[in-house]
């Protein structure tokens, strides 16, 4: 069923994903994918993206719950992920970004009452709970995910370590060779590329 939302995350998609060129496979694509996409002649930067889900305690007092929340793991460096997202930062600084860190976008954080600098609790898919201080906030999680968080943190918290999708950057040049490497890169199945515009898929 299409809701304002669905819309709404739509545009989010569209706006935040900056990145010239969308690799996914259906089954996932191995980590080492987006570092051999970085070694191609002509990318300027390549991100491999793990999506999960979390738990965030959200409310006050005896309305306090657990809140679902989407989650991005990030491979690389936050220079390379602002090059491929445009998360549309309201405070803080994503390029601090790092181990024990974590950027949660602007709906969930006032939920959750988080701030930058505070630490914010969550839940990883098999229970483990961890407490990453806040570096950023920003206003796109509806359409690309509502934590980003380093991929270390997620993996082995996650039943699969392969990427969802690899975000790349084109410093020129890099396009038909970019997809011939994807096409090596995933367990199963054949890559395929996909329109930035269209944004990955959070399926």
């Amino acid at each position: 069923m299409h809701t304002s939302q669905d819309h709404a995350g739509a545009r989010q998609r569209r706006a935040g994903i900056v990145a010239d060129q969308v690799i996914s496979a259906p089954d996932g694509l191995p980590a080492g994918t987006a570092a051999r996409a970085a070694s191609v002649r002509g990318v300027a930067a390549s991100v491999g993206l793990p999506r999960t889900g979390a738990l965030v305690p959200v409310g006050t007092d005896d309305g306090r719950w657990m809140r679902p929340a989407s989650v991005q793991g990030v491979s690389g460096s936050s220079r390379d992920l602002v090059a491929v997202q445009d998360l549309d930062v309201r405070q803080g600084r994503l390029d601090a970004l790092g181990p024990g860190r974590v950027a949660v976008d602007a709906l969930l954080a006032k939920a959750a009452h988080a701030r930058v600098g505070h630490r914010l609790a969550l839940h990883l898919p098999d229970g483990t709970k961890i407490s990453p201080t806040v570096v950023a906030i920003y206003g796109r999680g509806l359409g690309i995910a509502e934590l980003t968080l380093p991929r270390a943190a997620l993996i082995g918290h996650v039943t699969s370590s392969f990427d969802s999708d690899v975000l790349v950057r084109d410093a020129g040049g890099a396009g038909p060779r970019w997809v011939a490497l994807g096409r090596a890169g995933p367990a199963k199945g054949p890559a395929r590329g996909v329109s930035p515009r269209a944004g990955p898929s959070l399926s």
